[in-house]
């Protein structure tokens, strides 16, 4: 009983169409109970949640971080646990697990000189770490990143490889026996 989750990027409706807004993005899952969440970041840089109710309404956004930059990531695991990373107003990236009973937030990276752009995050939380993504620029060159987080605390960071400066540079997936892969454009 494989949990579905839905990744939503949010429309806004513009004239009569429905456009594309990369800059609202929002996660909405759907746990084993049936409950719905929805993850987004509102206009005032706050990383919120809200849950459906049973009659089909949202409630009121609970704010789960300040200061947030907008491009952020969330996924569920099969046991239900939420998993968020996001860059602080400084351009430190940070990681989220809240389940039912607690919600704990600890630094990943830190930025030496504050950055915000968009750093491609990923989450692909297996059942021993929890691998997180991310892509960083370096003068004209991007590397693909990640680190392993276990009970101690985030591993250090290792490179993939260079990676192309495109909206998309990968794609990353995980399956039900622990395999990531990695699709993405090499720097040249």
């Amino acid at each position: 009983n494989y949990l579905h989750h839905i990744y939503i990027l949010a429309v806004n409706e513009m004239r009569d169409d429905f456009m594309f807004n990369l800059h609202n993005r929002q996660y909405i899952f759907r746990q084993s109970n049936g409950k719905l969440w929805n993850f987004f970041c509102d206009h005032r840089h706050n990383l919120c949640y809200s849950i459906m109710s049973e009659k089909g309404s949202w409630s009121g956004a609970a704010v789960l971080h300040k200061n947030v930059y907008q491009y952020f990531y969330a996924e569920m695991d099969e046991e239900d646990t939420f998993h968020l990373m996001f860059q602080t107003g400084s351009g430190n990236i940070h990681y989220s697990r809240l389940d039912g009973q607690s919600f704990k937030t600890v630094p990943v990276l830190n930025s030496r000189t504050p950055s915000l752009y968009d750093k491609k995050l990923y989450i692909a939380p297996l059942k021993n770490n929890i691998y997180l993504f991310y892509v960083l620029q370096h003068e004209s060159s991007y590397i693909l990143a990640y680190q392993a987080l276990g009970n101690s605390g985030p591993g250090n960071p290792k490179v993939v490889d260079y990676v192309s400066g495109s909206s998309r540079p990968c794609s990353i997936i995980y399956d039900h026996e622990q395999n990531i892969y990695v699709f993405y454009q090499t720097y040249d």
